[in-house]
């Protein structure tokens, strides 16, 4: 017998469903094709960062994108970026600790919209997310660019799992658990924990 779901599990646990029903139906994925269900070479790749991170409580989660900039306080007078408040997927947050950041310093990006308020206004918003680009993502800001993961050691299915499970409204908690199993199969024991059984 379920438990009564709420919104967020039950989209989860659909979304989990539908993946795991694609998974199987992918005989062209040549990682799953010969039973290896691993999201990362644990001999190139050491999550404990990433962990830590996702667990601090220091990133809000977002979903999307990599990273989508919610609110930032500009200096009028330089149009340089002074703090910002950002939302991160949970391929953004390893992407944030692991990558040289996304900005580029000495980009004239900024200097090219004029300032309308001392508020941070859509142009603003429009031109942040046009730079929370960096060298590493996709060229999209969806996903790590798959040169860049491979070099870490993360396999191309993780970033399609745990990209779909963020965007399903996991929490980082539940997502960090999958990545710490470091097999795909665990986000079937996760559904079942949602659903009680």
């Amino acid at each position: 017998m379920y438990n009564l779901l709420s919104a967020r599990e039950t989209k989860l646990v659909n979304a989990i469903d539908k993946l795991i029903s694609e998974l199987d139906k992918d005989k062209t994925n040549d990682q799953i094709a010969k039973g290896d269900y691993r999201l990362y070479d644990e001999e190139k790749f050491d999550p404990t960062g990433w962990l830590d991170a996702l667990r601090s409580g220091n990133y809000k989660q977002g979903i999307g994108h990599l990273c989508v900039v919610n609110d930032a306080e500009i200096d009028q007078d330089t149009a340089s970026v002074l703090s910002m408040d950002c939302s991160y997927c949970c391929l953004g947050v390893l992407l944030d600790i692991t990558s040289n950041g996304w900005f580029d310093e000495d980009s004239s990006v900024l200097y090219e919209i004029e300032p309308q308020e001392d508020e941070f206004d859509i142009n603003y918003r429009w031109m942040f997310n046009e730079m929370l680009h960096n060298a590493y993502d996709d060229g999209q800001g969806t996903l790590i660019g798959y040169e860049y993961a491979d070099e870490m050691g993360l396999f191309e299915i993780a970033q399609t799992v745990l990209s779909s499970m963020n965007d399903a409204g996991a929490t980082f908690e539940e997502i960090a658990s999958v990545i710490e199993a470091n097999d795909i199969r665990s986000i079937i024991d996760l559904a079942n924990q949602i659903k009680g059984i």
